[in-house]
């Protein structure tokens, strides 16, 4: 059996914050949703569901900030990241390591959550 990984959840606080900040600031599209408790985003070949959890449920569950979702894009990845941190994102330096082929710039959402942006280096 070979599975294909098709959904990322991610337990939040506030689904609809979570869900305006990735189809507003990295134009994730939504593609499902029930409000305010469920949202799913589209993200090329993956969703990402955003699930809403209160503060009870949240402290048995791994913390979000375990894991690290991974954008790819194309572009400069210096002005992506300028333009993102023009619109409030916490944004981190751009980081080129000569044994991959990319740049990468890690940012976070507004509950803390870690993403990475991923641009091919040509």
């Amino acid at each position: 059996m070979k599975p294909a990984f098709s959904q990322l959840i991610i337990f939040c606080r506030d689904v609809n914050t979570l869900a305006c900040f990735y189809t507003q600031k990295l134009g994730l599209e939504v593609v499902g949703q029930i409000h305010p408790e469920w949202t799913v985003l589209k993200a090329g070949d993956v969703e990402i569901g955003l699930h809403k959890i209160d503060n009870a449920d949240h402290t048995d569950r791994p913390s979000a900030k375990n894991m690290k979702m991974v954008f790819r894009l194309s572009g400069d990845i210096s002005q992506i990241r300028q333009k993102l941190i023009d619109q409030g994102v916490k944004m981190r330096e751009v980081k080129d390591f000569s044994s991959v082929p990319y740049f990468i710039c890690d940012g976070e959402d507004p509950e803390g959550n870690v993403f990475q942006l991923t641009v091919i280096n040509t």
